[in-house]
Formats: C-alpha cells, sequence, structure tokens
C-alpha cells in the first residue's frame, strides 16, 4: 500500500500521474518523486501521522497488516474513520489498494 500526494500548483492531473513511478517498493518513494515534491503519507508500519476522525489518538478497529492499514471490524460494523494529522490544500493524491 503506498498512500503519497503532491501540491498540485499549475499542473495538470495527467501530467502529475506520469510523475508517480510505479516500480517504486510499497510505501517508499523513488528520488525521482521526492525530487518533485511528492510526500508519503504512511510509513507502512506505524499510525503516525494519522488520527481517527473527531479523535485524538487512532482508532482500535484499525490494524496495520502487510504494510497496510486493516479494518478489524466486519460486515457494516465499520465504526471510525481515520485522517491524516497535517491538513493539505491543492494536492494531486495517489493510492494503491486492496479490496476484499
Amino acid at each position: 500500500m503506498t498512500l503519497s500526494c503532491v501540491a498540485t500548483g499549475s499542473k495538470d492531473p495527467m501530467t502529475l500521474y506520469t510523475e508517480i513511478d510505479k516500480n517504486a517498493a510499497p510505501n517508499t518513494l523513488a528520488d525521482s518523486e521526492k525530487k518533485k515534491g511528492w510526500e508519503l503519507l504512511f510509513n507502512g508500519t506505524t499510525p503516525d501521522g494519522w488520527h481517527g476522525y473527531n479523535l485524538t489518538g487512532f482508532p482500535d478497529c484499525w490494524t496495520i497488516q502487510d504494510g497496510a492499514f486493516t479494518m478489524t471490524t466486519e460486515g457494516m460494523a465499520e465504526s471510525q474513520d481515520i485522517i491524516t494529522n497535517k491538513k493539505y490544500r491543492s494536492f494531486a493524491f495517489s493510492a494503491e489498494y486492496k479490496l476484499t
């Protein structure tokens, strides 16, 4: 799982998409991405930089498994959204994800 973002400036979305290194290892940024200002939002091992919506801490219903945020509840019992600690404006967001 990789979560990253970059300030958009005046770049169009397709230009930003071409900046993403699709061969980079999960939870890493390639040197080319770093040079262009991409920021890793999740380190793949801890919830640092994230908290529950309307909470000060990270909710117990989330864990990190195999480098990905994972819900521990099932069948419509999802109990808490997570958000980044930092606020972002005018950005492009890239995410890799897996759904069950």
